[in-house]
C-alpha cells in the first residue's frame, strides 16, 4: 500500500468517526440541502435555506451565549423589522 492510499486510509477514518459524532437529523439537512443546490432548484446566488435547521442553530447559539438575554432581545428586534 503507497503512503498515498494510506493517507485516503487515514482520512476515510476520520470522516466515518466525525459523521458517527454528528446529529442524523443534521446530516439529513446538509443532504438535502446539497441536493437541492445540485439539482440546480436553488437560485443563482442564493443559498438553500432550512427553516428548521436555521431556527436550530439559532436556539443552540442562544443556549450557549453568555449574554443570552441581550443578544435574544436584539435577534427578535432585527426579525420584527425584517432585517434578517
Amino acid at each position: 500500500m503507497s503512503s498515498r492510499d494510506e493517507a485516503l486510509e487515514i482520512l476515510k477514518k476520520q470522516m466515518q468517526a466525525q459523521k458517527q459524532r454528528l446529529d442524523p437529523k443534521l446530516l439529513q439537512i446538509a443532504g438535502r440541502a446539497a441536493a437541492l443546490k445540485q439539482e440546480g432548484k436553488a437560485q443563482k446566488n442564493m443559498v438553500p435555506y432550512d427553516r428548521e435547521a436555521a431556527a436550530k442553530a439559532v436556539q443552540l447559539f442562544l443556549k450557549n451565549h453568555d449574554d443570552r438575554a441581550d443578544f435574544e432581545q436584539r435577534l427578535l428586534a432585527m426579525l420584527r423589522k425584517g432585517e434578517h
